[in-house]
């Protein structure tokens, strides 16, 4: 409790119990200036260290000597500000001026500085993210070196404004380090290391801070005096102490440097990438962050919904597949084989470049055409009414949960007019491929071969670079499929398509990775300049393993109303599969001259791939049996590995952690808005409000322990209450002088005196 003798103007002051800061000592003055300067210091050491830091880490060249003088002169200048009320006003008049003009004069050299540091950058995470996928900024000035260091001065100046305000006046570190530290994380991210003498600069310049904050005595006063009798806090705090200062700037600072250069001799950055694993956060974000740093802000949005990949031949507006595994429809059936089943619902025929989709069949006049059966149906169908071997007809229920209205079609259907629409089920009746007849499809070659010219460049040349000029279509197709496996990565996180680029121009030429659409899409111009006739199209992918997985085999079926004729792997049971998103796929078909439509699949599979060699009569006994346990594994979109598998719980995880994380910050912002909003009102309250404050803030405490406190709405029921139960033992002449006490707090304009709050308090205390 600081008590004063005779006030500000007496000879002494008593600090506490036998402590008294005498005349001479409470008169010191020192050069405030001093002061001042130092905390210049600070802000250089934290603008100079970040932007050290990140010039270092990507290693880019300027004149680091001269960003050094210009940010060191602007530190100083922008803490003399607060020398005195009509220098700080006219400096920031004189800044803004100054800050104008150069920026008017310099203009060019300013932003093309940055985009240099942009570019330099792309280029660093093209590097680490093994992608060609790289943002360009036109840069004005062909002179780097000299740009980057004008701009660097300049932002330089803007950062020392900016820093001055929080260090300077407030030593508001906490909200230093995320505007400082945040910029250097993308490239730590992608393991560029900064020098150790710039990282030694920037945590010395905030441990510095730090330490002068949590002492208190930081504050700016317009006297020379050392010492200032704080009011409100009714304490005395010394404001300026230069060598003190000054000291604990250069110790801090020796020490940092001392240690990151052990560091750095110790551990140098070689050895530690060699032992440093990737996290698993930064392998689950890695997608992710590449195509923010490639693409930026919006790589990272889906410009249409998109189920799995099944978008009706629209292409490049996703920047991740995001999968619910809700089901979409439920097929009934009867399985003839152990290979992947396909329903298709869309057959792209003319790829439309730079309006990144594809488009349905067209007349003359450019209006699309009705969807017709491919010609082998009908001669399958015939084959089979002829009692011929290797022939069969199959029936095929497809109920829609909550897909899209349209067909679903089996492979050699003729019911394409067979339309479903949610809640629906339809059948389909379609004539499977169980042998290798030869049949004499009608469709004309010639027709399926056109690729846009805005796209002939890039894909001669990735032919070249694949080697499939050369070969018949069974070698072009094996080329091709391994080469996508061997060099092109499935991923359901490829970014959005960057505005004005080609979908496949940008897929083959520069991001190289993608999902099933990038694949078949590309496969299929690529397939059609080699002269060999193909089509893309989408639908679902349904693989023997689903029928454990999601299917049910239904007892109460008969198997001869779903399938007659010659089966490979004999009667096997009528089986109910619910098909989700995951299933929704796009894949390739090839005009073979002896098959007619044949469906190729040129999607690469993921690291982890589906168990292979289990026959259709495992899978099937496994799904009588209830299932078995198996090894957990991934699965892409439309059947193709490379997702994860969410419904698992990795997944459903992963996303559940996201959400719970961005609620949990959302609310910690509120809370931490609120806190601080009631510090500042607490600040700029009189003592009467302060304690009226604190009580309020006790008796909610104690109300959550006795629930009943929350009726009472007055002083004297509250303090009653507290009397009786214990909490605050006072007499009943005590309970009065209490309830007076805040009623004279709250409704008189003189209020109560020290020792009465005093009273207050320490009941509250105990």
């Amino acid at each position: 409790m600081i008590r004063r003798k005779k006030g500000l103007q007496g000879e002494d002051m008593t600090l506490a119990e036998g402590v008294c800061l005498r005349m001479d000592s409470w008169k010191q003055e020192e050069n405030r200036l001093i002061t001042l300067l130092l905390k210049g210091v600070l802000v250089y050491l934290i603008v100079m260290g970040g932007i050290g830091c990140y010039l270092s880490a990507l290693d880019i060249r300027c004149m680091y000597p001269l960003i050094h003088v210009v940010v060191l002169a602007a530190a100083m200048f922008c803490a003399v500000l607060y020398y005195n009320k009509i220098w700080e006003n006219a400096g920031y008049f004189v800044l803004l001026f100054v800050m104008s003009g150069m920026g008017v004069a310099f203009g060019d050299y300013i932003s093309s500085g940055v985009f240099a540091v942009a570019n330099q950058l792309g280029e660093r995470a093209a590097v680490f993210f093994d992608s060609s996928a790289v943002r360009s900024y036109a840069e004005q000035i062909s002179d780097r070196y000299l740009s980057v260091t004008i701009s660097m001065c300049y932002v330089g100046w803007v950062c020392c404004i900016l820093m001055n305000v929080l260090i300077s006046r407030r030593m508001q570190y906490a909200a230093a380090v995320p505007l400082v530290i945040g910029m250097l994380l993308i490239p730590l991210y992608i393991e560029q290391e900064p020098s150790p003498l710039y990282v030694a600069m920037l945590l010395s310049g905030l441990i510095a801070s730090y330490s002068i904050r949590g002492n208190g005595h930081y504050g700016i006063s317009r006297k020379n005096t050392c010492y200032e009798y704080r009011r409100k806090k009714r304490a005395v705090s010394y404001v300026y102490a230069g060598k003190t200062m000054a000291s604990v700037i250069l110790l801090v600072f020796l020490l940092c440097l001392c240690l990151t250069q052990i560091l750095s001799v110790i551990y140098p950055e070689n050895r530690f990438r060699d032992r440093q694993k990737t996290s698993s956060m930064k392998e689950a974000t890695m997608d992710t962050m590449g195509n923010f740093m490639l693409l930026g802000f919006m790589g990272l949005f889906n410009y249409y919904p998109n189920t799995g990949g099944l978008t009706s031949g629209r292409l490049g507006g996703v920047n991740a597949i995001r999968l619910d595994y809700e089901t979409d429809l439920t097929v009934e059936y009867a399985p003839c084989s152990d290979s992947r089943l396909y329903l298709k619902t869309f057959t792209g025929a003319d790829y439309r470049p730079y309006y990144n989709s594809w488009q349905r069949r067209t007349d003359a006049a450019g209006q699309a055409l009705p969807d017709v059966a491919d010609s082998t149906v009908s001669q399958r169908k015939k084959a089979f009414e002829r009692g011929e071997k290797g022939t069969a007809r199959a029936k095929m229920a497809v109920t829609n949960v909550e897909a899209e209205t349209g067909a679903y079609l089996p492979y050699y259907s003729a019911d394409v007019d067979v339309v479903v629409s949610p809640g629906e089920t339809r059948e389909y009746v379609f004539y499977p491929q169980i042998s290798e007849r030869i049949y004499e499809p009608e469709e004309r070659g010639g027709d399926w071969l056109e690729v846009p010219e805005e796209n002939r460049g890039v894909i001669a040349e990735f032919c070249r670079e694949a080697g499939l000029e050369r070969g018949d279509v069974k070698e072009i197709v094996k080329k091709l499929t391994d080469y996508f496996r061997d060099n092109i990565p499935y991923t359901i996180r490829p970014g959005a398509t960057p505005y004005r680029q080609d979908f496949v121009n940008y897929f083959l030429g520069k991001s190289k990775k993608g999902y099933c659409a990038h694949f078949a899409s590309s496969a299929t111009l690529i397939l059609r300049y080699l002269g060999i006739p193909a089509r893309y199209a989408e639908g679902y992918a349904i693989d023997p393993g689903d029928l454990a997985e999601d299917g049910a085999v239904l007892p109460d079926k008969n198997y001869s109303d779903y399938y007659e004729g010659d089966n490979p792997v004999g009667q096997t049971a009528v089986v109910s599969v619910d098909v989700t998103d995951a299933s929704a796929h796009a894949w390739v078909e090839i005009l073979d001259p002896e098959q007619g439509w044949q469906v190729i699949e040129f999607t690469p599979p993921s690291a982890i791939e589906r168990e292979e060699g289990v026959s259709l009569w495992q899978r099937l006994a496994d799904l009588l049996a209830g299932g078995r346990d198996e090894p957990v594994r991934e699965q892409g979109a439309g059947g193709t590995p490379g997702a994860p598998d969410i419904q698992g719980g990795r997944g459903t995880a992963m996303a559940f952690a996201l959400v719970a994380a961005l609620a949990v910050f959302a609310v910690g912002v509120c809370l931490m808005a609120r806190k601080i909003r009631g510090m500042i009102l607490y600040a700029r309250a009189d003592r009467n409000e302060q304690l009226l404050m604190d009580y309020r803030k006790y008796i909610r405490k104690m109300g959550r322990k006795e629930p009943e406190m929350a009726g009472f709405v007055n002083f004297r029921q509250q303090v009653q209450h507290l009397s009786e139960t214990g909490a605050w033992q006072i007499s009943r002449e005590e309970e009065e002088s209490c309830v007076r006490i805040l009623e004279q707090a709250a409704f008189s304009e003189r209020g109560p005196g020290e020792e009465e709050i005093g009273k207050i308090y320490r009941l509250i205390r105990r």
